[in-house]
C-alpha cells in the first residue's frame, strides 16, 4: 500500500491495511504505535527517535529515499508507511515476525535485540 492509499483511511483502517498486506496480526501496528509513542503522546525518545512510530534519522532518511517518500516524522500515516516498510524488509531478512519487530527496534544485529526494549 502507498501513503496515498494509507491517507485515504482512518488511522485504525491504515494500520489494519499494513498489517494485513505484511501478514502481520490485524493489531500489530496499533499494538506498535502504543508501544512506540504512547500512540502519539511520547513524541521523541531519549535515544532520538522520532514520531508516531519512533523511527530513528539514521534508519528514515535512506528508507525515504529507497521507496521515494518525503516522511514528516510527526505524521500518522508517514510514520505508519515507514514503519511498514521498514517491518517489509526485516521480514524478508529474517522471516520470524518476533524477529523482525526486534530489529525494528534495536537494529539488524540479533547481539543488540537482549534490552529491555526489545
Amino acid at each position: 500500500m502507498n501513503l496515498d492509499d494509507l491517507r485515504k483511511l482512518s488511522p485504525e483502517q491504515a494500520m489494519q491495511a499494513t498489517a494485513k498486506e505484511l501478514s502481520l496480526p490485524a493489531d500489530f501496528f496499533d499494538r506498535m504505535w502504543a508501544q512506540e509513542s504512547g500512540r502519539g503522546k511520547s513524541m521523541r525518545s531519549p535515544a532520538g527517535a522520532e514520531g508516531h512510530f519512533q523511527q530513528m534519522p539514521a534508519t528514515r532518511r535512506p528508507l525515504g529515499e529507497r521507496v521515494r517518500a518525503e516522511v514528516n516524522p510527526p505524521g500518522i500515516y508517514e510514520g505508519l508507511f515507514m514503519a511498514g516498510e521498514v517491518m517489509r524488509e526485516n521480514l524478508t531478512k529474517f522471516k520470524d515476525p518476533v524477529d523482525a519487530t526486534r530489529a525494528y527496534n534495536a537494529g539488524w544485529k540479533p547481539e543488540r535485540w537482549n534490552n529491555p526494549e526489545t
